[in-house]
This record gives C-alpha cells, structure tokens and sequence, in this order.
C-alpha cells in the first residue's frame, strides 16, 4: 500500500473512530426543554417537585420592581446564602452606577422587607439549612414574578459539580441558545432536564416532571 494510501486509511480511522465517539456521548448525555408559562404557579409545581434527596443547588433571583414600589423587598439589597462544610448568610448593600439609589438598609434591617436579590451557593449537609426550607424560599420569590437563573443537581461525582447524574434548569427571562449572539433571537423562559448516563443518570428519572410538563400544558422546544 503506498504511503498516501495509508495515511488516507489512518485518517478515515481516526475520524470514523471521532465520529463514535461523538456518537457515544450524544447518546451519554441528554436533554429535554420545556418552555415556562406565564403561570409562577406551574413553575413553582416543578421547583417543588424536585426531590428533598438532591444535594445542591445554585442560582441568582431579583424580585421585580413592583414589589419595591410595594414597599416588600429593600431596594439595592442582595443576600447569598452558601453552605457547604458550614453555613453563611451575606447580606451587602448594592449600588449601581453613579446616580442610583443608596441600597435601602433601613427597609431590610428596621422594617422586614426582603433582600431583592437572593444568590445560592448551596450543598445539602446533615446539619445546617434544609434543602426543603431553600426551594420554599425559591418558590416564594418565583411566585413574585422574579427573575434569574436557577441549577438544581441531583448530586456530584467527586469535586467535578458538572460530573452530575441529573440536573434540572431554570431560565427565568429571556435567554440566547449557546453561540448566538443576535438579542432577536432570544427565547422565552425555560426549563431544561438533563441526564448523564456515564454518571448514573437517564431520561427515565425524569418521568414524573415530563408527566407534570404535559399536565401544564408546556409546550416542549427544539434547540
């Protein structure tokens, strides 16, 4: 065989060879997305069908600015619950560009409003806040119309958060598919289910959320 002719085999080798392996993780790695309603309360129906059992959750939410005019959340004010070996609640004034105004510091501490951004740097432990009381205070900020972003894993293997078997998206305003850059193309809010078989996940974990999808009404989407 000349040379050419070898290098042409080897090559058309290494890219059937690529092609299968692209192949096995297409099929290792899966998801479905679901466009979100106008209803808080059908996205509320999922957040709190997530299972007391998973182990973290991320995420940022901002309350509208309704409910500042309303006098119920404090304006400028941003709390980041983070728990993982120990648990810390950061409560900061935010103040954003010059002529904004002073963080509302007298409506958090003196008068009870809430914080109007809440962030989640949050991992399940034996001891410290429930996962249960974490979605309960996401459902109550989701019901309000907030919006943000939101990560719920099922668990991690080893240190690496993404070597997940389950993990449950929340968008939460408009959003652009990965390398599209025109704003004209955002999407509506969102929520994505995704599986990785390699790490223990599959699609039939997910059953009783695609059920409760069709039950809302929510029509699935292709990306």
């Amino acid at each position: 065989m000349k040379i050419e002719q070898k290098l042409d085999f080897l090559s058309q080798g290494v890219l059937g060879w690529n092609q299968e392996k692209r192949r096995e993780v297409k099929l290792m790695e899966g998801q479905r997305i679901f466009q979100l309603s106008d209803n808080q309360y059908d996205t509320c129906q999922i957040i709190e069908k997530i299972p007391a059992s998973w182990q973290r959750i991320e995420g940022s939410l901002t309350a509208p600015e309704k409910l500042v005019q309303d006098g119920r959340v404090a304006e400028g004010m941003a709390m980041l619950i983070r728990q993982s070996h120990a648990t810390s609640t950061a409560i900061t004034g935010i103040k954003k560009g010059l002529g904004a105004k002073q963080p509302d510091y007298e409506g958090y501490y003196l008068q009870g409003k809430a914080c109007r951004t809440v962030g989640f740097d949050f991992e399940k432990t034996y001891e410290g806040i429930p996962f249960t009381l974490i979605r309960s205070l996401i459902s109550a900020y989701v019901r309000n119309r907030s919006i943000g972003y939101l990560l719920f894993f099922s668990k991690q293997c080893g240190d690496n958060k993404w070597a997940y078997p389950l993990l449950c998206e929340f968008r939460l305003s408009p959003w652009l598919p990965e390398g599209e850059n025109n704003h004209e193309k955002a999407l509506p809010p969102a929520v994505f289910f995704r599986w990785k078989t390699q790490h223990g996940g599959d699609i039939s974990q997910f059953s009783k959320f695609f059920n409760l999808c069709r039950e809302l009404d929510l029509q699935e989407m292709c990306i």
